[in-house]
């Protein structure tokens, strides 16, 4: 990104807001001005304030700016980065206490997240349109995958939905056939964190039966060690839940541990939780009050996104460098190197060339799932249970109507 653009941070409130311009120092990202949008005044303002400082103890070249209204930070906007979280403290915790013993599992937990924070979204959307700008919007709220189809259902914009999982899911890998991340790249087929690994290869070179077997010889639960290899492929945490859905002592696909934990959470500790929680976050924006510079530029980061996905996806568009083909509102993006991750919309899969060894089941879930995403779009944008209900429902994670009702019962009045 060349030094004088403009880039508006959306949910540029949030506590780990800082870190992202340490992480700019890091890979010496020259911007000229960053715009911070919340839409809580007093927090965005100590936030602010305190990138502000954070900015010129670092030495960035960028201006900062806050704002509780979208659309005064949009003139001359190149790129809008969207890491949107609706619903505070509270409703993280209670979304996790609703989820708990649910029955709902895997991708399919991700549709509380849209509840909370699609609308939102979307009504930035649409001051983007009403303002005409031609910003790129680069999401990175949860879940990618509902909230790109979303955009694209429901707008005109340019928009990209970047995550970290590739990226992750290729270190580890390296890892565990000891090798570099460079030398190691994974085929990795799904939407969002649902998916499984076709292929793991070394300069080129397939070790995908390799990595099977040391999975397996290890037992390393991390890479479902029990289903690894089955239909040629090895399953994500999330298309693990597919395999176990159903299994009465496999509650939300957690693990009998797991669920154990889950009804602790339910009954008990939920409420210790929350306290916890808010002690924790308000500590550090008490640091941010005061000032205290060092709580930043002298630790290490709480979150490593910034570091390790968003700030090199956003000094490699407009760059040079090896690209790849990248795939956003079904056109070929030329931005984006090969280190950047993006989603892919599940239409664009078809027109690609399918993996030999890809489970045909794999292919028919994925368009459950589509299917299911763009209901339960309609169903929040219409605010309607009755369809959310049936949206879930057709989701494979899903096992029954019921689980579907208990959950959303809880957001739809």
């Amino acid at each position: 990104m060349p030094e004088g653009k403009k880039l508006v941070i959306i949910g540029g409130s949030s506590l780990n807001t800082p870190w992202f311009f340490t992480a700019m120092a890091e890979h010496n990202l020259k911007l000229g001005q960053i715009y911070l949008v919340g839409r809580n005044k007093q927090k965005l303002e100590t936030v602010g304030n305190y990138c502000h400082s954070l900015s010129k103890k670092l030495k960035l070249s960028a201006e900062v700016s806050w704002t509780t209204k979208l659309d005064e930070a949009l003139t001359g906007t190149h790129y809008i980065l969207n890491q949107l979280r609706a619903g505070g403290t509270q409703g993280q915790v209670t979304d996790r206490k609703n989820l708990a013993l649910s029955g709902i599992t895997g991708h399919a937990a991700g549709y509380v997240e849209a509840i909370h924070n699609l609308p939102p979204i979307l009504d930035a959307v649409k001051t983007m349109e009403e303002k005409k700008s031609s910003a790129i919007f680069i999401n990175f709220t949860n879940p990618v995958s509902i909230i790109c189809e979303a955009i694209a259902m429901n707008s005109s914009i340019n928009f990209i939905g970047i995550c970290h999982h590739t990226l992750s899911l290729n270190e580890k890998f390296a890892q565990l056939l000891q090798s570099s991340p460079e030398e190691t790249c994974i085929d990795y087929f799904g939407i969002n964190h649902l998916g499984w690994i076709s292929d793991v290869k070394i300069n080129g070179k397939s070790q995908m039966q390799k990595a099977v077997n040391i999975i397996k010889k290890h037992k390393i639960k991390e890479f479902n060690y029990q289903y690894a290899g089955e239909f040629g492929t090895i399953p994500t945490h999330q298309a693990y839940c597919l395999y176990r859905k159903g299994e009465s002592v496999y509650i939300r696909g957690k693990g009998i541990r797991g669920s154990v934990e889950d009804v602790k959470f339910k009954y008990l500790t939920h409420q210790i939780h929350t306290v916890r929680l808010k002690k924790q976050r308000a500590k550090i924006l008490e640091e941010y009050r005061k000032g205290n510079l060092e709580h930043t530029v002298t630790r290490k980061p709480s979150v490593t996104y910034y570091q390790d996905i968003i700030v090199p996806f956003l000094k490699s568009l407009d760059s040079e460098g090896k690209k790849f083909i990248a795939t956003t509102r079904q056109k070929e993006n030329p931005y984006l190197t090969a280190e950047t991750t993006v989603k892919i919309n599940r239409e664009n899969i078809k027109a690609d060339p399918v993996p030999e060894n890809y489970p045909k089941f794999a292919l028919e879930m994925l368009d459950l799932v589509k299917a299911s995403e763009k209901m339960f779009i309609q169903a929040i944008i219409e605010k309607s249970y009755e369809k959310a209900v049936e949206a879930m429902f057709l989701h494979p994670n899903v096992l029954s109507l019921k689980h579907a009702e208990k959950l959303l019962s809880k957001y739809f009045n």
